[in-house]
């Protein structure tokens, strides 16, 4: 996240000065000084530069892919191209001049299901929902710092039973170009479920957060997936990307403020949106975590979550089906073009609306950078359109409806394991301040 300040002239006011002559009738009155000048506009210039990190894990298998997408001020759709940790570290930097477009993404399947994430731009805070330190759900937080100076994290944790305290939460570093692994058992063992919001207060970092599920009808299975960074807390909350098929749907809602929040739920599929009979609202305990049962309300169709509270909170749904794991979060509203990787046999597009109307174009794209499909999507008032991409698509690139209601977006795989993820912002444009030239006229003498 970057922050702009403007430093404004402070001036006096000029203070009217009349002079006398001697022997004469006459008064003059000197001028005020010219206004001061206004400050200048930011105006939009091509993105010049873009670091995009992701955390090997420890070494992890895993497929690291990057592209440069089709959009305004872009080289075009390049080669879905392999990235590689660099040297021995764990830590994957994705840079280079093709800035415009340039998106990346980690996609893994194994035994234990399949995962899928971006590779975001570091920034000073993240927020996630859906976390554990308890015996069948664990989870871990790694920080990639991809900056050439360290920076100072700290780490605040709400569970169940509210905020924790942990010492070793704060002022943790991060060297350059290194990675930092925070198991959530070691700060707060037995809380199952956790919300995460890391800040910097030196530099910035990337945030991920790993999570594990181990299944309660096979608990030699284990099921993984990275949670989707949160938008930060609203009191109108969209959580998209439910995916199909599942067996069972956990809500979870954080409200991470010193008041009691009453949470209004409302589901949302293709059919229309309803409120789930027996779970029509949750209260929580302020700086809490709440977890509702939605699976007969859900099933197990595509589908999305709206949230509305009197005061701010976080969202998530943990969906699993078999022994694997998928996370819907709340994702930011869209504002440009968004992008997303295709994983596993089966993905889908998913959009949901607020109270207006809106729509979107999506296209799918190749390996090879080669245009597949392209769809126009529409999405009636607090609803829901999805599309399933052609099988062979690498990711799919969205370009929002301008002038139309508010759209968050998300994709879901599924085959072998499920997996999903919000799309993220594609870099094109970036504010930068208006330089203009000051000059003055030299007093009289």
């Amino acid at each position: 996240m970057t922050r702009t300040g403007r430093t404004a002239e402070r001036v006096l006011p000029a203070l009217g000065l009349a002079v006398v002559l001697a022997g004469a009738a006459t008064v003059g009155v000197l001028p005020d000084p010219p206004p001061p000048p206004r400050p200048a506009a930011a105006v939009e210039v091509p993105v010049r530069g873009t670091v995009l990190g992701c955390t090997a894990f420890r070494g992890r298998d895993a497929r690291f892919r990057s592209t440069t997408a089709a959009v305004p001020g872009s080289s075009g759709p390049s080669v879905v191209r392999p990235v590689r940790p660099a040297g021995a570290g764990d830590t994957v930097v994705v840079d280079g001049p093709g800035a415009v477009g340039l998106a990346a993404w980690r996609v893994e399947t194994s035994e234990a299901g399949a995962a899928m994430t971006a590779c975001p731009a570091p920034r000073t805070s993240w927020w996630f929902a859906g976390a554990g330190g308890g015996l069948d759900h664990r989870s871990e937080i790694v920080l990639t710092n991809v900056d050439e100076g360290p920076a100072v994290v700290d780490v605040d944790l709400v569970g169940t039973s509210g905020p924790v305290d942990e010492a070793a939460l704060r002022g943790v570093t991060v060297p350059g170009g290194g990675s930092r692994v925070v198991p959530v058992v070691d700060v707060a063992p037995r809380s199952d479920e956790v919300a995460v919001h890391v800040t910097t207060s030196q530099g910035r970092v990337v945030a991920q957060v790993r999570d594990t599920v181990r299944s309660v009808q096979a608990r030699s299975s284990v099921g993984i997936e990275w949670l989707p960074p949160a938008a930060p807390p609203a009191t109108d909350v969209r959580v998209v990307g439910l995916v199909g098929g599942a067996d069972r749907r956990t809500l979870l809602v954080t409200n991470p403020s010193d008041r009691q929040a009453l949470v209004a739920i409302q589901v949302v599929t293709r059919d229309g949106a309803f409120v789930p009979t027996g779970a029509e609202e949750v209260s929580v305990d302020p700086g809490s975590v709440a977890a509702v049962d939605l699976t007969r309300a859900v099933g197990s169709a595509v589908a999305a979550v709206r949230l509305r509270s009197d005061t701010e909170i976080l969202g998530a749904v943990r969906s699993q089906a078999g022994s694997d794991i998928q996370y819907a979060g709340t994702a930011d509203v869209a504002t440009g073009y968004l992008a997303a990787p295709a994983g596993g046999r089966r993905t889908t597009l998913v959009l949901q609306a607020a109270d207006q109307p809106t729509g979107a174009t999506a296209t799918a794209w190749s390996t090879r950078g080669r245009r597949l499909e392209t769809q126009g999507l529409s999405v009636p008032p607090s609803g829901l359109a999805t599309w399933a991409l052609p099988p062979d698509a690498a990711y799919v690139l969205l370009e929002p409806d301008t002038g139309r209601g508010d759209l968050v977006a998300a994709v879901v795989a599924s085959g072998p394991g499920v997996a999903g993820m919000p799309l993220t912002e594609v870099p094109t444009t970036v504010l930068q301040p208006e330089v203009r030239m000051r000059t003055e006229e030299a007093p009289q003498g």
